[in-house]
């Protein structure tokens, strides 16, 4: 009946103007609101109700399930029900949450850089070779794994992230579904927060710190004495310091500056060396006698490093970009960030184009202190030393003599950068490539300025006190020796000269030493029990089955392309059900990525936060509807979140409540 009379309205005549007549009203307005996609005829809505409501209640249903609805939908505002607060996170995500999870991150950041421990305690480092690029562990694609697409990368980018890492379109897919690409080098884009230099410099590359701060099991400790009085500023030379003062015309050079510096005022002293290498707390440490005695001769140091410093400043520098005292950490910060705003570019650009000239007639090594104090990278450096000295290969046979000697000179492990650098020139000569009136040049120019200090690579070191650091020329065990005779014969001069109070306190030191040194060898003991998977089945296994590693395991065995294959594969693990390991695991490599990201490495680590949104938003709806949730993933979820909005700039992920 209610069909027939449907099909006969549709069917009937239309008015003069072809438009449908006017909205009545009857007894479904009730029901259906006052607005109807269609009117109906007076008869049926007085007669036949009951089966027009049928009716279209059949019709609705069909047009909410298409997706296509035949009525202006009327709806009442449900009421929303409040989702319980878990044990960190919340819906939405509090800002006071996103505060902790960024300070815990950040400061084990700043921890992870202050601990490294050598690569030998861990065996063979992993390269992207040895990791599995055809799944991520699964044999099947989870119903929940998230592609990145170039359009998901377009996130809008508020006033603060004007530094992020931007390409025209992050053209980037993700292995979460078992399709895993390859990710080539490139170069890298970095960050004020990540990378302290950038301002300075004028290359967007990976950096590299060349004053490594190593750690040693032995340590050696200084007996708080009084030191010799600091230099009258009249006797001060600041030319035995650095080759220039720093004014306001050459603020841009502040890192070559500073390496000069800190190498020169490293080579007085011990004392200055370590004060140079530690932090503070550390630096202390290093003493041994009363409290009183320990802390004037720390501040001893720390007032001598404050005024060489300022001797070596244009005193409109002093005066301009005054920053109370010029003691190490001050410098380093506070000093660094008021005169990074006056930096000229034109200065920088004028000292790197001298420094080369002069590296074509010889003098080579200012060139080469120039580019590390900037932190550019091993390969950089080479390639610009290549690139000097490139134009006198002309010859087929000097072509290819050339390109063997950077091969090989280039990833030499047993000398520092430096000898390396002078071995590939010697042979340039040898083979006639250069003019021997270069090596005359050569013998004028500055080799021995760094010496005693720690600029080199990890395979040449210094010691500071007892502090070994193999060099690849000296024998260690030689060097072990000479350096135990030396601590002994101080030790037996000091317990004779000292009082017995003094005597006891410094026993003391040394058995706190011991114990010290015993904890540092149970921890790489500990951490050798962390193999490196061969295959991304055995990292899955690894991961959700064994806790966390310490970070040294993170810093000191897994390369860069490592960390970002294992980002790639917590997207794919990322479930509703997950062990409470893997969100310690993804902290942890967190905590490590803090490296620039190039585009692709940044598409990478938003696809695991968009991963972590569309899980939340599972899991808040399941919880909504009664559904027992698992605590441990909305945490998890709540995290990555928080970091990857914030830390990584991708704040579109998130709706902070």
């Amino acid at each position: 009946m209610s069909e027939r009379r449907g099909e006969e309205y549709l069917n009937r005549s239309k008015g003069r103007n072809g438009t449908q007549p006017a909205y009545t009203q009857g007894p479904l307005d009730a029901v259906f609101g006052q607005h109807r996609a269609f009117p109906l005829d007076p008869n049926s809505q007085a007669s036949d109700d009951l089966q027009v409501y049928e009716y279209l209640t059949g019709v609705r249903k069909e047009a909410e399930n298409d997706q296509a609805c035949h009525f202006v939908k009327r709806q009442e505002k449900r009421e929303k029900k409040d989702f319980p607060k878990t044990l960190l996170g919340m819906s939405p995500l509090s800002l006071e949450y996103i505060n902790s999870i960024m300070s815990r991150l950040i400061a084990e950041k700043e921890k992870e850089k202050s601990q490294i421990i050598p690569k030998e305690a861990f065996g063979e480092t992993i390269s992207v070779a040895q990791l599995d690029f055809t799944s991520a562990g699964d044999s099947e694609p989870d119903e929940g794994d998230v592609l990145v697409h170039a359009e998901l990368m377009d996130a809008p980018m508020t006033e603060g992230d004007s530094k992020l890492p931007q390409k025209d379109d992050i053209l980037a897919k993700t292995a979460a579904n078992g399709k895993i690409e390859t990710f080539s080098g490139g170069k890298h884009a970095y960050t004020v927060e990540s990378d302290p230099w950038a301002p300075f410099r004028m290359y967007s590359i990976a950096p590299r710190s060349w004053l490594r701060k190593y750690r040693s099991s032995e340590k050696k400790h200084f007996l708080a004495r009084p030191l010799p009085p600091c230099e009258s500023p009249n006797l001060f030379n600041f030319r035995d310091f650095v080759p220039y003062q720093l004014s306001v015309d050459n603020l841009g050079l502040f890192p070559e500056f500073y390496l000069y510096f800190v190498a020169s005022f490293s080579k007085l002293s011990d004392e200055n060396r370590a004060y140079c290498l530690f932090k503070r707390e550390k630096f202390e440490l290093l003493f041994l006698g009363e409290e009183e005695d320990i802390n004037r001769a720390v501040y001893s140091v720390e007032r001598d490093f404050s005024e060489k410093f300022r001797s070596c400043l244009d005193p409109q520098v002093c005066d301009r970009f005054y920053a109370g005292t010029h003691s190490r950490p001050i410098v380093e910060t506070k000093f660094k960030e008021l005169i990074i705003p006056h930096i000229q570019p034109h200065t920088i650009a004028v000292r790197e184009t001298k420094l080369a000239s002069a590296a074509l007639e010889g003098d080579l090594v200012p060139y080469v202190y120039f580019l590390m104090a900037y932190e550019h990278g091993h390969d950089y450096i080479w390639a610009m030393v290549a690139k000097r000295f490139a134009r006198y290969a002309t010859s087929h046979k000097q072509i290819d003599l050339f390109n063997e000697a950077v091969s090989r000179w280039s990833t030499e492990k047993n000398f520092n950068i430096l000898d390396c650098i002078d071995k590939f020139v010697d042979e340039l000569i040898d083979e006639g490539i250069l003019s021997q009136e270069l090596e005359n040049m050569r013998k004028n120019s500055t080799r021995d300025i760094f010496f005693d200090l720690n600029l080199a690579d990890e395979s040449r070191s210094f010691s500071i006190g007892n502090d070994e650091f193999s060099d690849g020329h000296e024998h260690p065990e030689k060097r072990r020796k000479i350096s135990n005779d030396h601590h002994n014969t101080e030790d037996e001069s000091l317990c004779t000269n000292t009082p017995k109070e003094v005597k006891s306190s410094i026993l003391e030191v040394h058995e706190k030493s011991k114990s010290m040194d015993m904890l540092e060898s149970t921890t790489v003991q500990t951490l050798q029990i962390y193999t490196v998977p061969e295959s991304a089945g055995k990292w899955r296994e690894l991961v959700l089955n064994t806790p966390a590693p310490p970070q040294e395991y993170f810093q000191s065995t897994l390369e860069h392309p490592t960390v970002i294959k294992l980002v790639v594969y917590y997207t794919k693990w990322l479930l509703g059900s997950m062990p409470e390991n893997l969100a310690d695991w993804i902290f942890a490599t967190f905590v490590r990525l803090d490296n620039g990201l190039d585009h692709q490495e940044l598409a990478i680590v938003r696809a695991l936060g968009i991963k972590a949104q569309k899980l939340r938003e599972k899991l808040i709806e399941a919880a909504t509807q009664g559904t027992e949730i698992s605590h441990v993933a909305l945490l998890c979820v709540d995290m990555v979140l928080a970091v990857v909005s914030h830390y990584y700039r991708q704040r579109d992920l998130v709706t902070v409540g």
